[in-house]
């Protein structure tokens, strides 16, 4: 029974991690789209676009939404946002781009799109305009940016 119990919370914890990981990549090829461009990608888009620097579309997959070909969103906000503008910004370490969605590929949106209940120990994970990533408490999330 506690064996049972430990193994549960290890793999909880490991898909959380998993998740985190990546969406970090996943922010991390954003910012290559960005440079190689010149904008973010269109948020209708973004799985389309950046598909051919991800070339492994299980990064697009929740470890915790594994029947979901794709487990995040993109900020709607930021589709499409010039260099310029996205050099701008004044808090990138706290500005949304990417995050936990059942919206699926291609989804896009805003707070309202985020998963109705956290998939990892009451966190959700996102990549930000900064090209971090991190999961972050529910009930932390108003320090973040969504409309710049």
């Amino acid at each position: 029974m506690i064996l049972t119990a430990v193994v549960r919370l290890a793999t909880v914890f490991l898909r959380g991690a998993n998740c985190t990981r990546n969406v970090k990549q996943v922010g991390v090829f954003v910012q290559v789209y960005a440079v190689e461009h010149g904008t973010l990608p269109p948020a209708d888009e973004w799985c389309n676009r950046l598909m051919p620097l991800l070339r492994y579309e299980a990064l697009l997959v929740c470890p915790a939404a594994p029947k979901l070909r794709c487990g995040y969103a993109f900020n709607r906000a930021l589709g499409g946002l010039s260099a310029a503008k996205r050099r701008k910004l004044p808090h990138p370490d706290r500005t949304v781009v990417i995050f936990e969605s059942d919206l699926g590929w291609n989804g896009a949106g805003g707070p309202d799109a985020l998963v109705k209940r956290p998939r990892h120990r009451g966190k959700d994970v996102f990549a930000f305009a900064d090209g971090s990533g991190r999961a972050v408490e529910r009930d932390k999330e108003s320090d973040l940016i969504w409309r710049p």
